[in-house]
């Protein structure tokens, strides 16, 4: 079968099927079958489904992807989803001059099969071979080939074989009430012979109202270039991208700052170092800001020292930027070799965040300053045990609001260590914790007396699980 475009198709031949198609069938000398088309309909559900979802995910994509993610996934979404649509727009609202609909046709000379915007077209010659081939097909058999074309069932099939089975006899007459017949006066003795297995009374008794079939079946226009509308699909994305993208920035901006507002100082900080959060940046800063009142607050009211106050007020007022609130701390003991108190250490940083942390205990965060030469820690710790047991503890505390720079606050001081007891220590079946012993706690309440006004104990140690489960 030669396919064409059916805006194509000769004006003779299309006048002709346009006639057969208003009449349904009825009064043309061939068996008309509209055939089922749901192309369109799917068309339309398949791409508001996809336009659907696709919103819908890009819209639930985190604010951290960014509203180019988010433009992107829409973009493509409508892109497939809009064509989906636009094919059943112009399937639905086409002119019979380019959309030929669903449909098969039988004449005594061709079989047409409409299949949309396009139309396969065969020439039968005479006498073709035609039978049913399962229960969904016909197949034609002529002196140049040999096809098969879809029907609903099989009941039709045959009925169509039995048309040109009938269209042969009558082709054949050469005596008789049906010699010299035109070629619609045959098909449509054929068709009567097919549907009623007896022949006419007259030519009348066939219905015959479409007495004229097209000399010629051809092609006789260009068939029209998809360039255009290729270069169309680009500049189509672009305008999509730029409306999701201005849809999607604002929005991604608002539920960034929600989520951050949740998140305490970690997600405002989080929002305000995200360059593309653009929005909200005056209140993050403000909102960031005010949550160290609370713990300047503390230190300026329970803090004992003056000086250590101060450096402590310092400290926390440099932390209301968008920077990462970490705070370098290491404890040393000096004194002939110089050694790091990593437990006292540990205990400084837990003390300080409980202390200062807020809520989410992310308001200050203290790490272990690097172990290099001549490096300062922004809290540097120094301490010094005399040689008598129980002597006094000479301690010295540095602090800085940025490393290396030169001390906002230098403090020293001395303790003397007492025998140190907490509620719950030791547990039966383990020893004391090293970080609880007289000389470390006492330097630990000391300075945190003084610097903070509060120092918090350590957090009950988890307990060990003795039971063998293996």
């Amino acid at each position: 079968m030669n396919t064409i475009q059916y805006v194509r198709l000769n004006s003779e031949a299309k006048a002709y099927l346009d006639s057969v198609k208003q009449l349904n069938g009825r009064g043309a000398p061939g068996i008309y079958v509209k055939l089922s088309y749901n192309r369109p309909l799917w068309g339309f559900i398949l791409g508001t489904i996809t336009i659907f979802l696709t919103f819908i995910f890009a819209f639930c994509m985190p604010p951290a992807k960014g509203p180019m993610a988010m433009s992107l996934i829409a973009t493509a979404g409508f892109l497939l989803g809009g064509w989906l649509l636009l094919y059943a727009m112009r399937r639905w609202m086409a002119s019979k001059e380019s959309f030929s609909e669903k449909f098969l046709y039988c004449d005594p000379e061709h079989v047409y099969l409409g299949e949309g915007e396009n139309i396969s077209i065969a020439f039968l010659g005479r006498e073709p071979e035609v039978a049913p081939y399962g229960e969904n097909a016909l197949t034609f058999e002529t002196e140049e080939a040999k096809f098969s074309v879809p029907v609903p069932n099989r009941f039709v099939a045959q009925f169509i074989t039995d048309y040109y089975q009938a269209l042969s006899w009558a082709q054949g007459r050469t005596e008789g009430a049906w010699v010299n017949l035109s070629p619609p006066e045959q098909g449509a003795l054929a068709k009567h012979l097919a549907e009623f297995d007896e022949e006419p009374s007259t030519l009348a008794d066939t219905d015959l109202e479409i007495d004229e079939m097209p000399e010629e079946v051809f092609p006789e226009k260009s068939g029209k270039s998809g360039i255009f509308m290729l270069l169309l699909i680009p500049i189509v994305g672009f305008g999509l991208f730029m409306l999701f993208w201005g849809l999607f920035s604002p929005l991604n901006d608002e539920r960034a700052f929600s989520n951050a507002k949740e998140d305490g100082a970690h997600g405002l900080r989080d929002y305000l170092n995200n360059d593309k959060n653009t929005t909200h940046v005056v209140e993050a800063k403000q909102m960031l800001s005010q949550m160290y009142d609370a713990p300047i607050l503390t230190v300026t009211s329970q803090a004992k020292d003056p000086e250590l106050k101060k450096g402590m007020i310092a400290l926390l007022e440099s932390l209301r930027g968008p920077e990462i609130p970490a705070v370098s701390l290491r404890v040393r003991e000096t004194g002939g070799v110089t050694n790091e108190n990593s437990n006292l250490n540990t205990r400084f940083a837990d003390g300080i965040g409980q202390a200062l942390g807020g809520p989410k205990k992310d308001l200050i965060v203290c790490v272990s300053a690097p172990n290099e030469d001549g490096k300062k820690a922004m809290i540097e710790i120094t301490y010094t045990k005399t040689k008598a047991v129980n002597g006094v503890l000479n301690w010295v505390v540095e602090i800085r609001t940025k490393p290396d720079a030169a001390p906002v606050a230098t403090k020293s001081g001395s303790c003397t260590p007492n025998p140190v007891v907490f509620p719950g220590f030791p547990m039966p079946g383990m020893g004391m914790p090293q970080s609880l012993n007289g000389v470390d706690e006492a330097i630990y309440k000391d300075i945190m007396d003084r610097m903070i006004g509060q120092a918090p104990p350590p957090a009950a140690p988890l307990p060990v699980d003795t039971d063998d489960d293996f």
